[in-house]
């Protein structure tokens, strides 16, 4: 992952993978309605090993190659251990990858959600609170591989 911010591309965020010493794919995202976590009221503390529940919105991350790659990229980068149980109390981070076109440009919207009431009895009422940082991605390049590297 690599930030810049320059004249020519302002608020500019490179994102990529790479396997066996090759970039399989490269994202290059415009970085705009940036809300930090200081500014949301709620700021509860997670462990270091939480897993956050990840939820992709969209048709497009289903159907547009680039943005099916996106979504496999983000499942993988927060990735942390292969579990084989979940305690459904344990599942309180939550984040939302909406797509959505903006004048020919594809776009995500992410934002970060605080669980407050959740229990194995009660699951249809669990409270969600934006907890941050919410900001919008506009896809501006990508390199692809092709599917035979992937």
């Amino acid at each position: 992952m690599y930030t810049s911010d320059t004249k020519k591309k302002p608020m500019n965020i490179c994102m990529g993978s790479l396997f066996d010493n090759k970039l399989l794919d490269a994202f290059e995202f415009e970085i705009s309605n940036m809300i930090p976590r200081e500014y949301f009221e709620d700021k509860p503390e997670f462990d270091f090993n939480c897993q956050p529940v990840l939820i992709f919105q969209g048709e497009e991350f289903e159907t547009n190659t680039e943005m099916n790659r996106l979504k496999i990229f983000l499942l993988d980068f927060y990735a942390q251990d292969l579990l084989e149980e979940v305690s459904i109390t344990d599942l309180k981070k939550v984040i939302v990858f909406s797509s959505y076109q903006n004048n020919d440009n594809k776009c995500v919207k992410i934002r970060t959600f605080y669980a407050s009431i959740i229990n194995e009895y009660q699951i249809s009422n669990y409270g969600l609170k934006e907890i941050g940082p919410s900001f919008d991605l506009t896809l501006r390049k990508t390199k692809i591989s092709s599917e035979d590297e992937f």
